[in-house]
């Protein structure tokens, strides 16, 4: 895997399906009370969000953004199959290694939220950074 320096708490595959046919998405600034057209790319992303020396060093270099990654390949395509399915009012049924899919996906989103992954990282008391 090439040096990742742009990484999203939230996947570019979800965002992207939030956006117009030139893959922009609007944005809200809760600074300035302002939306905005944005490149999908730069939502939701921050440089070396990830980065963790001390991770890194026992599991190797960008283990949680490959993990992520990972995970996240895995889970595109059914949620494409799914959305598409649902556009087009197509009935559907989940089967049971899907639901699990679904499940570990929805599970590792919440706890990769800004909010919920600085505040574990840096309120029990463990610096990673």
């Amino acid at each position: 895997m090439s040096n990742v320096k742009n990484q999203h708490y939230v996947p570019r595959f979800y965002l992207k399906g939030f956006s117009n046919n030139k893959l922009r998405v609007w944005a809200f600034d809760k600074t300035t009370a302002k939306s905005f057209p944005s490149n999908s790319g730069n939502l939701a992303s921050e440089n070396y969000f990830y980065d963790h020396k001390e991770i890194d060093e026992i599991f190797g270099a960008k283990f949680i953004e490959k993990s992520l990654g990972d995970i996240e390949d895995r889970i595109a395509p059914l949620l494409t199959r799914l959305l598409d399915d649902f556009d087009n009012r197509k009935v559907f049924k989940i089967d049971e290694q899907t639901k699990a899919q679904l499940c570990e996906y929805m599970s590792i989103q919440i706890l990769r939220t800004k909010a919920k992954y600085t505040s574990d990282v840096y309120t029990d008391g463990t610096d990673f950074g």
